[in-house]
């Protein structure tokens, strides 16, 4: 009688357990694949720009888990911002990659403007899904200050500009539009993170063209972010007098495989 009571006992725990089980799977699988609930994780992003007269754009990449290549995030999202009011988002395009291990690649792609003068910083996205409630993801970090200076005074750049590379380097051609010699003395990005600096000034004569190739930047951090998107500041000097130059926007990181893309997110 005692060994019946017991079993009877156990079958009622094990029973219990099966059907709490079932229940907490039902309700971690409603989390993640509910349309207002869409599970998102996003890569290291390192964005530093310079912005000039035009608004700027940038890509924050990101991984969005699915239980199918049907899971869409474009059709849930209704607005994105970011956790700085001084920074505004004019517009935003999502794109969606390839699957692998149930994580689909997002690139969101953000045309924004500064609002203020000075250095604007966020580290992160403030996103809204259908009438539910905005919801905070860290993406990494971005940086932008305003400069509506005429940055063609007295440099530009060549017509062939490569705009992204596999690894942190940087190739230019630059044009010296005086009449006066010019000295290079330093690039770095607008946060000063990522730096080189020329042993001696390099000189580039008047009228003169001359090409930069840079394949040993510094990177203050240990770690390397997965993706970077910089305006790269030549530092240069004429008649003594120290002047900035904001290149164009450059990106490292998004020659990377889709697949690669989404491994440097998850692992």
């Amino acid at each position: 009688m005692k060994s019946r009571k017991s079993v009877f006992i156990f079958l009622t725990i094990f029973a219990s357990v099966i059907i709490m089980a079932y229940f907490i799977l039902q309700l971690n699988n409603q989390y993640d694949y509910d349309q207002n609930h869409i599970p998102l994780k996003f890569g290291d992003n390192f964005i530093s720009m310079v912005e000039g007269n035009n608004d700027i754009g940038f890509n924050i990449f990101g991984v969005q888990k699915v239980a199918s290549t049907d899971d869409s995030l474009k059709e849930s999202v209704t607005s994105i911002a970011f956790n700085n009011s001084n920074i505004e988002v004019i517009d935003f395009q999502i794109d969606e990659g390839m699957v692998y291990q149930d994580h689909k690649l997002i690139n969101i792609m953000v045309t924004a403007h500064v609002l203020s003068d000075k250095m604007e910083s966020a580290d992160q996205l403030l996103i809204q899904m259908g009438h539910e409630d905005v919801k905070a993801y860290p993406f990494g970090k971005l940086t932008i200050q305003k400069n509506e200076l005429d940055q063609t005074q007295h440099l530009e750049p060549s017509s062939a500009y490569t705009v992204a590379y596999p690894s942190l380097s940087l190739d230019v051609r630059v044009k010296n539009k005086t009449d006066k010699p010019i000295s290079f003395l330093s690039i770095y990005d607008l946060t000063e993170e990522i730096q080189y600096e020329f042993k001696e000034p390099l000189t580039i004569n008047a009228n003169e063209f001359k090409e930069l190739k840079i394949n040993d930047f510094h990177l203050n951090s240990k770690q390397i972010p997965d993706f970077i998107t910089i305006s790269p500041i030549l530092s240069y000097t004429l008649e003594n007098r120290k002047y900035e130059y904001s290149m164009n926007g450059v990106l490292y990181g998004v020659l990377d495989s889709d697949k690669d893309k989404i491994k440097k997110m998850i692992d």
